[in-house]
């Protein structure tokens, strides 16, 4: 199960969008040092491409001051071992740099319990749709 660390060192008014390479598929959890100092003058989201992943909602930004959050992040990446999360970040700061953490555990979608239940049960429905095709109301 990898783990990495994700340093985001912003000058004041400087924007960032970078991509993070990573070993796995799976996003098992996603953790954002805020330190003390921010107070919400900055912010921070993680990617897909451009499916916003933490927040979920696009467009919005993680922001906060002296806090640790753990984000719920339930998302399986196309790629069986190689994949990139792309970060933006932003400062409205006018004096002072700022800097997010990011930590971030993955692994891979096969290692999960219900991995094999569900890939067995998509692998029988892909069956079924080829054999008896789909027919709408």
């Amino acid at each position: 199960m990898p783990f990495y660390t994700i340093d985001v060192e912003l000058s004041p008014g400087e924007k960032k969008d970078f991509e993070f390479e990573f070993e796995g598929n799976v996003i098992k959890e996603l953790k954002m040092l805020i330190p003390s100092g921010h107070q919400c003058r900055c912010g921070i989201a993680s990617l897909y491409g451009s499916e916003w992943i933490a927040p979920k909602k696009d467009n919005t930004y993680i922001k906060g001051d002296g806090q640790t959050l753990t984000v719920p992040v339930d998302f399986v990446f196309p790629d069986k071992r190689q994949n990139k999360l792309r970060i933006k970040a932003y400062s409205n700061a006018t004096k002072y740099n700022h800097t997010f953490y990011i930590y971030l555990t993955t692994g891979y979608a096969e290692e999960m319990p219900n991995y094999s239940l569900i890939n067995k049960a998509a692998n029988f429905l892909i069956k079924l749709v080829s054999k008896f095709g789909i027919r709408g109301t």
